[in-house]
């Protein structure tokens, strides 16, 4: 995608790690939460860890230790990043956070753009995502602010857009599995078919076998 005219200037690449030392983020790790804690403290605020499932939505509970703008990252579950709107919430110790501490970068930016970085490398159980990790790990490019923005906007749409999308298949298959139940066992019939089903076990209708290992001396197979 080219620049649009109204947008110039260079942009800064840097490592993560030295726009840290520069005071520009943080990067830090969640706090331990057990099952029991949450059993103790029973409440509504998400908690946030390790999966890539659901945004990283591990559970909910009675306290929070955020009430801010965020990126968080899976650190055990392959290094993903989140954004994370302002709201209340929490994260867990597998998952790092990261917070900006300069008013020249944008957020959403930020999450978009680590988010590709990431989508071209893997993290797994060798190499974990730690803070101390991903400091001398990610580079990023930064333009200035009006151009994250702007950037954040158009990727945010895309978003949207992917959301609809998603939806719409969700509640198409929520159909499909509702008519399936219906004709597969006969509780609808089709416009011109009647009469009764046969049932039978699959056993009676087709052989079936389990697969197995070639034997060594197959060369074909080693």
């Amino acid at each position: 995608m080219s620049r649009r005219q109204r947008f110039g200037g260079e942009w800064e690449t840097i490592p993560l790690g030295e726009l840290e030392k520069r005071g520009d983020i943080g990067l830090y790790r969640g706090n331990v939460i057990s099952q029991k804690d949450i059993d103790r403290i029973p409440g509504e605020y998400p908690i946030y860890s390790s999966s890539v499932h659901t945004d990283g939505l591990f559970g909910s509970y009675g306290e929070y230790m955020f009430d801010e703008e965020l990126i968080t990252w899976s650190v055990d579950g392959g290094g993903h990043f989140f954004y994370r709107p302002k709201h209340r919430f929490s994260v867990t110790n597998v998952c790092g956070y990261l917070r900006i501490r300069t008013s020249s970068i944008d957020y959403r930016y930020l999450a978009y753009h680590l988010q590709s970085l990431h989508s071209r490398t893997t993290f797994d159980y060798t190499l974990k995502a730690h803070p101390c990790v991903i400091r001398g790990f990610y580079t990023v490019a930064l333009p200035q602010l009006r151009e994250q923005r702007a950037i954040a906007a158009v990727l945010g749409d895309v978003d949207g857009l992917i959301g609809s999308l998603e939806a719409l298949i969700a509640k198409k298959r929520a159909v499909k599995q509702a008519a399936m139940q219906q004709l597969l066992t006969a509780r609808t019939r089709l416009p011109g078919f009647g009469g009764e089903w046969e049932t039978r076990r699959l056993g009676k209708l087709a052989k079936m076998s389990s697969g197995g290992t070639p034997l060594t001396s197959g060369g074909a197979y080693y």
